[in-house]
């Protein structure tokens, strides 16, 4: 709930309350705006609101004081948020009191609030509001040259925080007239959206209300490249197909390197295995021979894994744009999958909701984890194995645990891996077709 008024210090000033009946002046939202009127005790106070074509309120409030007193006034804006008893923050993506003050985002959690107020300053351009997943409540001060006061606190209700936005205190003299003005945006996160009112100059920094998480060099472009294939192809399960095949092409020389190292390792195996033999009761000489051999070799064994490591970034901010973002909030791709952000909805071990049996979450496992577990399955088979059989025995488990893990992760991250494991394996097969 979002409040506007007016305060002073001096309890004797006339301010408007709760109970207060405001005239309606005429106007409409869209046009030059609804305007109020009150006249309490001599001062009287309008409100102009103007909604814009999206998702702000210009809120216009002005004194007129027509007593012969000079009285100490100043506007406020007050944010409420009631937390729901469901309410369950995630380390995935923050949710909670946000802002730009002090020159900064804060981000104060809803926790820390239960612990002590938090008080803040900010001028023109600068915002303070509450965040969740998609939508973002903000107060933004758009009087220029003019420090604004901000509070964030927990109210004595159970579960019920407030955002104060205050401007300084002002005298106004005897037939002096005083506006402040504050806007209110109330939207979804969209980075589109946000980032058009910093171009348009009303208020700057409020795209860092997405929370792009330490990856943010990696989602940010990707989240800009995924609405822009969107655009083109119209479906996004379609563009996380190209986008997957974009990135293996990209990682294509790194994955034939790793090929190459994967089965040089491979004919090395007896020499290596000779070793192990020589110095199985030496555990420190083994490692400095077979640290050795690999330096005279110059073979790395860590190769092998590069590919994974480097796409594991991208999995993690892929995994981020899908979970924060609402372009792909209940985006369909085809057949069963109608929400790419939600797990695969199937169940394999009920048949597909023939055996009217309750399971657990990670025994709901879709079609596509189990086809992602088993082209993972296939594109094993087709690498170079590891020399070690402890490393090949865990190997072998690697697609059964994955189906597990995956079966409760967005479809759309699923739908990630199974086609990169498609593609992997059109690569290796590539690959292997190469140097023979």
């Amino acid at each position: 709930f979002v409040r506007f008024g007016w305060v002073s210090p001096d309890k004797s000033v006339p301010v408007p309350t709760e109970d207060s009946f405001w005239d309606f002046k005429g106007g409409d939202v869209n046009g030059k705006g609804i305007v109020l009127f009150l006249d309490k005790g001599g001062l009287e106070y309008t409100c102009t609101m103007v909604l814009d074509d999206q998702y702000m309120i210009h809120m216009s409030m002005t004194v007129s004081n027509k007593t012969k007193s000079t009285v100490p006034l100043g506007g406020y804006a007050r944010l409420t948020k009631f937390l729901s008893p469901q309410y369950e923050s995630s380390f995935v993506s923050y949710e909670g009191p946000i802002g730009y003050m002090d020159s900064g985002l804060q981000d104060d959690s809803y926790k820390k609030l239960d612990d002590e107020a938090k008080s803040y300053q900010v001028r023109q351009g600068d915002w303070a509001g509450f965040s969740t997943k998609y939508w973002l409540t903000a107060l933004i001060p758009s009087v220029e040259n003019k420090m604004f006061s901000v509070k964030a606190r927990a109210l004595q209700e159970k579960k019920v925080y407030a955002m104060d936005v205050v401007s300084p205190t002002y005298s106004v003299a005897p037939g002096e007239t005083k506006t402040v003005d504050l806007r209110f945006f109330a939207g979804p996160k969209t980075r589109g959206l946000l980032a058009s009112y910093a171009d348009k100059g009303v208020v700057s920094q409020l795209e860092q209300a997405i929370d792009y998480g330490y990856f943010s060099f990696i989602t940010r472009p990707t989240l800009m490249l995924i609405n822009w294939l969107y655009e083109l192809l119209g479906n996004f399960g379609l563009v996380i197909v190209v986008l997957t095949v974009l990135v293996r092409l990209a990682m294509l020389p790194l994955a034939r390197k790793s090929h190459n190292a994967m089965a040089r390792m491979k004919k090395m195996q007896p020499k290596l295995k000779m070793i192990q033999e020589l110095y199985a009761n030496d555990r420190m000489r083994l490692q400095q021979e077979m640290a050795n051999f690999y330096r005279t070799q110059k073979i790395n064994p860590l190769s092998g894994c590069l590919p994974m490591l480097v796409q594991m970034p991208v999995f993690f901010a892929l995994y981020k744009v899908l979970f924060i973002s609402l372009e792909m909030r209940h985006a369909p791709f085809f057949g069963w999958l109608k929400d790419l952000s939600c797990p695969d909805p199937t169940s394999v071990l009920t048949l597909f909701g023939l055996i009217p049996i309750p399971l657990p979450a990670f025994l709901q496992i879709g079609v596509l984890p189990l086809l992602m577990g088993v082209t993972m399955f296939f594109q094993q088979k087709l690498s170079p194995q590891a020399m070690d059989p402890n490393q090949q025995k865990v190997m072998r488990f690697l697609p059964l645990i994955f189906i597990f893990m995956l079966s409760s992760f967005p479809a759309g991250l699923t739908l990630y891996w199974t086609v990169s494991n498609i593609i992997s394996i059109l690569q290796q097969w590539y690959i292997a077709r190469g140097d023979k």
